[in-house]
């Protein structure tokens, strides 16, 4: 039996008051929510509070219910879960929806929106045969460092606080590679910035055996191809070979380690390409591409 609403006549209709620990949180963290009902006559008791989950900041998603809880004889309540979906997410609490299943979130007065941005930590979900550090991996934090394995086919879907990323190799391929995250210049009294760096392994020591070809080198028959990856979202990443790295803000991009050189390919938006023997940067758009060599 869900709780009625006991407050003074005349009194306004009854709002929550919430507050959230911690504020930025990562896949796998047990997020815990606690608050109050209350409105002019005090804090209410026996009330019931609807929580539902938004998968956009300020609740701007479709909700998705979780419980209804009633508040306690001080009228507080408490609501606990563990996160199995990428931030950044947005929990609603509607109080006394129960009752009135029709009624429309208020969000500016009677009910609560908390937000919940992502954490600095690498939150992560992996698609197909994906291992970290030799073990495999499905979903949760990876560690910054730490050698990420993706199997022909696979895919992983990053977050962070800079912004969320689905990486995968060329078709038919692996590929491989270590996430690091790079503190950018900032200027003294400004608010420090990271950008999130993904480190391209391979095995360059047959590279040798090959020819050049037109500014590339043809792979020797027994070599695995070249490291590849290709990566698709929005925020601050780049992507680092051994002779160029390729920044962008939001875009579908390549990059290929060949033995001849670092291979960027745009499909969509902009990316920066810094090329590390001529110290320079060339910015790319959509079908564009350009190969950094070594000296």
């Amino acid at each position: 039996m869900f709780g009625a609403v006991s407050s003074a006549p005349g009194a306004e209709p009854p709002n929550v008051g919430a507050v959230t620990s911690p504020t930025s949180v990562s896949i796998g963290d047990t997020v815990t929510i606690s608050g109050f009902v209350e409105n002019s006559g005090g804090r209410i008791p026996g009330i019931d509070v609807t929580v539902k989950l938004y998968t956009l900041p300020d609740c701007a998603s479709g909700p998705s219910p979780r419980t209804v809880l009633t508040t306690d004889a001080e009228g507080a309540f408490t609501f606990t879960e563990t996160l199995t979906v990428n931030p950044p997410v947005s929990y609603g609490f509607l109080v006394g929806l129960a009752q009135d299943p029709t009624r429309a979130p208020d969000f500016g007065s009677r009910d609560q929106c908390v937000n919940l941005t992502a954490a600095p930590k690498l939150s992560a979900k992996a698609e197909g045969s994906v291992t970290v550090e030799g073990s495999e991996f499905k979903s949760g934090v990876i560690g910054y460092g730490s050698t990420v394995d993706l199997d022909p086919g696979s895919a992983v879907k990053l977050a962070t606080d800079v912004g969320s990323f689905r990486f995968f190799p060329v078709a038919g391929q692996s590929s491989s590679f270590v996430p690091v995250r790079v503190a950018l210049p900032t200027p003294k009294g400004k608010k420090k910035q990271f950008i999130i760096e993904l480190r391209l392994i391979g095995d360059f020591a047959d590279c040798k055996n090959g020819k050049q070809t037109n500014g590339f080198r043809t792979e020797a028959a027994t070599k695995k191809p070249p490291p590849s990856l290709w990566g698709k979202g929005k925020g601050h990443y780049r992507t680092r070979g051994r002779y160029s790295s390729a920044t962008v803000l939001g875009t579908s991009w390549l990059v290929v380690d060949l033995c001849g050189g670092t291979l960027t390919v745009v499909r969509s938006g902009v990316v920066r390409v810094h090329d590390f023997v001529k110290s320079k940067t060339i910015t790319l758009r959509p079908g564009q591409r350009y190969f950094a060599r070594p000296r």
